[in-house]
Formats: structure tokens, C-alpha cells, sequence
């Protein structure tokens, strides 16, 4: 599959499950979770792709860079608008999730504890030498789970 294909289709089902999680209303648990889940994963490897190949280009990325069509600096602009977008939409789909088991602090809790997989991730690629990350990047991996957590404790909560 090319890249256009591959990229199309990517964002068509991050919509299409970010859309289920935001304006479904009766939908049993684990398929929240499940689609949730989904929506995650598929907006990371997008959003990630573009951010990582922003700072330090590979596959694609680098190819379309070569061939003149993307600079690195608007993949890492396409790469963090998405993030950006993505990020809202599933702190709000996971708060709703979690909201129908917890209370609303727990669920907060939660939003924001699930948001430390980011710094995990670019952990899990530094070790990878083939991706040429440097360790400086490490500390911009926890901007989400910071994020999260002001918005979880002075937005969210300080309406309750």
C-alpha cells in the first residue's frame, strides 16, 4: 500500500472510531474500551510517524522529504496539529469511559496516568539506534501526561 493509501486510511479510522467515542451514546463498556483502544493506537502511529520523522527523518518521511514534496518542519507541524486534535478528543473519550466505572476524580486520575505511555514509547525507541533519537527528546515525551494532568485537576475538576 503507498503512502497516500496507507495515510488515508489511517486518519479515516481515527475518525471513524474518535466519532463512535464522542457521539455514540449507548455503547457496552468493552467496546468503548475496545474502540478506544483502537483510536489510540492508530493515532499514534500516525501522529507519531510525522512528529518523530519531523526531528529525525526515516521511510517515508524521509523519502518525500528527499523528493522535495515535505520539509521536516512541516511534518513536525502536521505531526503535532494532529497530536494536538487527537489529544483532546481522547482525554475527553477516555474520561467518559472511565467516568461510567469510577468517580469523576479516579476517572481524571486515570485520563492522566493512560497519557504516561508517550513518555514509555519515545523510551522503548531510544533504545532502538536505527531511529537516531537523542536523549533530549525524552523530557518533550512527558509535555501529554503534564498537560493532562493541569487540565484533569485545575479544568476538570476544580468545576466539580
Amino acid at each position: 500500500m503507498d503512502l497516500r493509501r496507507r495515510d488515508i486510511n489511517v486518519h479515516v479510522h481515527v475518525v471513524y472510531n474518535s466519532s463512535i467515542l464522542t457521539f455514540q451514546k449507548k455503547i457496552l463498556w468493552h467496546f468503548d474500551i475496545a474502540l478506544f483502544w483502537l483510536a489510540f493506537w492508530t493515532f499514534v502511529n500516525s501522529t507519531g510517524y510525522l512528529i518523530i520523522g519531523g526531528l529525525t527523518p526515516f521511510g517515508d518521511v524521509h523519502e518525500l522529504i528527499m523528493l522535495g514534496v515535505l520539509t521536516s518542519l512541516f511534518s513536525l507541524v502536521i505531526g503535532i496539529i494532529i497530536f494536538v486534535i487527537g489529544f483532546v478528543t481522547l482525554s475527553w473519550s477516555l474520561r467518559k469511559i472511565l467516568i461510567k466505572m469510577f468517580s469523576p476524580r479516579r476517572a481524571s486520575l486515570g485520563v492522566v496516568l493512560f497519557w504516561f505511555i508517550i513518555p514509555m514509547l519515545v523510551m522503548v525507541m531510544l533504545a532502538n539506534p536505527e531511529r537516531g533519537l537523542q536523549l533530549a527528546y525524552l523530557p518533550l515525551a512527558f509535555i501529554p501526561t503534564f498537560i493532562s494532568f493541569v487540565i484533569e485537576y485545575f479544568l476538570i475538576l476544580s468545576q466539580h
